[in-house]
């Protein structure tokens, strides 16, 4: 085993500190406004705070037990649980037709106007597109939504069970990507906790593209992961196929929401400082200085690689005039 070098460990601290600092300040700033300027009309009084604490405290106890349970399971079990819970928003789409508002109405007759054959240039034309033509994502999520219908037919329906498909997709990957980091068990409870925040219980079944950016977001970082913690060689097919697909995917997530850019360079800089010597690489022995070398620079530079690919192809760009 080598050690860490000491500036990391106490950076390791110091950070871990401030994050806790940090919540505890948030939550006693969240309590005391709360009993402090709460309106009678809207929010229960201090018994009622006091009370839901313990009963999300309770179901906090009853997910990490769901959590040891799957870890200790089958996976099939964790993804038959997963449907079933998102049968209620399933009967919640159909039996409650939705009428889109705001920046959903934008998505929703622009899909339909281009799934039915009217171009982009047409539209901005006719001023169809208003103040769209200067948020380009918001002409790539109507792309995206046009390509479903497409497929099938141009209702909100069918945006809302693809939502919900991608969710229940996203938190597998959820408990693909955690239990590299953490444990299986630790996994499990952040894909159930994912599933059955109530905010984003039903959020993620109306036609918002938040689902469907995730789930590209969370793919193009598996991608990643894999590239990170597997050995592989420079003319290997299958590590330029992988590196390939963590592009696309991340790709197709900034054209949807452009915040993805911020966290591919989390993700770069997380990766030039973090990554480890894995025993895989090695084959489970200690590796000489040589392989250390060799197995320091391989995954950083696949991580420039994938960085450099990513932002030249963001130079690429759509025009409607």
């Amino acid at each position: 085993m080598h050690s860490k070098p000491l500036i990391i460990t106490v950076s390791y601290i110091v950070v871990t500190i401030i994050a806790i600092l940090a919540v505890i300040w948030q939550l006693n700033g969240t309590i005391t406004g709360y009993l402090h300027n709460r309106l009678i009309t809207d929010f229960p009084d201090q018994n009622a705070l006091i009370l839901t604490t313990f009963l999300a405290s309770g179901c906090m106890l009853v997910i990490w037990a769901l959590s040891r349970f799957f870890a200790r399971h089958y996976g099939g079990w964790f993804l038959l649980f997963s449907i079933l819970i998102s049968i209620p928003k399933v009967i919640l789409a159909i039996r409650l037709p939705i009428h889109p508002v705001s920046d959903m109405y934008s998505y929703n007759v622009l899909a339909t106007s281009w799934a039915s054959g009217d171009s982009w240039q047409w539209m901005n034309h006719v001023g169809i597109l208003d103040l769209d033509s200067i948020s380009p994502h918001v002409l790539h999520i109507a792309t995206f939504d046009g390509f479903l219908f497409k497929l099938t037919t141009t209702t909100p329906l069918i945006t809302e069970g693809f939502n919900i498909i991608c969710v229940i997709l996203c938190a597998t990957l959820i408990v693909s990507l955690a239990q590299r980091f953490f444990t299986r068990t630790v996994g499990f409870f952040s894909a159930i906790i994912f599933l059955l925040m109530p905010n984003w219980y039903f959020y993620s079944s109306l036609i918002g593209v938040e689902p469907v950016w995730l789930l590209f977001q969370l793919l193009g970082l598996y991608f990643i992961i894999r590239i990170l913690t597997s050995d592989w060689q420079w003319t290997s097919l299958r590590f330029w196929g992988v590196l390939i697909l963590a592009v696309i995917c991340l790709f197709v997530a900034k054209e949807l929401r452009p915040l993805t850019l911020i966290i591919v360079i989390a993700v770069v800089i997380l990766g030039m400082f973090k990554v480890p010597i894995l025993p895989e690489f090695t084959g489970g022995l200690t590796p000489n200085q040589t392989l250390t070398r060799q197995y320091f620079w391989k995954p950083r530079l696949a991580i420039l690689l994938i960085f450099g690919l990513f932002f030249g192809l963001n130079q690429v760009r759509t025009t409607i005039d």
